[in-house]
């Protein structure tokens, strides 16, 4: 009996171990927000809007790229912003018009792409005080380490958005 006791034991440990739910990692808070939008209702591939907006803290030496797939040239191809204060949006206001080149396998394209330096410390002070989001003590130290790591570094991060237009009437 006792063998059988410590058999249904040990298969339970075993299975707890085998099937318990591996930590979980955190991913560092989304610091900016980028969209990219047609201003046309009927489809043409002009004029487009883009966006960036700070989330978290106030990032720095933001550098903006509007590209698109071979078929579409876009008026801007950079734009740089020194910083950008927490909760405010900058828009841009792109035009577009058809090339003679072909379309990409996946159609006709633009993309937002940005390289900018978070702001480290308002990140930290997020992850360090939102406990409901970040429960788990090891991981949340684990995500401060990181944070701390890249403000010394002084990391930048990047980030891209696309916009895929309708294909063209033939």
């Amino acid at each position: 009996m006792k063998k059988m006791a410590g058999l249904l034991i040990g298969f339970f440990l075993v299975n707890a171990m085998l099937f318990a739910t591996p930590p979980k990692r955190y991913l560092m808070p989304q610091s900016i927000q980028l969209q990219i939008f047609s201003l046309s209702q009927v489809g043409a591939p002009e004029p487009l809007s883009a966006s960036i907006k700070s989330l978290i803290g106030n990032p720095t030496e933001i550098q903006l790229f509007f590209e698109s797939s071979e078929d579409l040239e876009i008026s801007s191809k950079t734009a740089s912003l020194e910083t950008l204060a927490s909760g405010t949006t900058k828009e841009f206001k792109l035009s577009v018009a058809y090339t003679k080149n072909q379309a990409d396998v996946g159609g006709s394209w633009a993309r937002i792409r940005v390289s900018y330096l978070p702001d480290y410390k308002a990140l930290a002070d997020e992850v360090s005080k939102n406990l409901l989001s970040y429960s788990n003590e090891m991981e949340r130290n684990q995500l401060l380490k990181s944070l701390q790591k890249c403000l010394k570094n002084k990391q930048k991060d990047i980030q891209a958005v696309r916009f895929f237009f309708p294909d063209k009437k033939k």
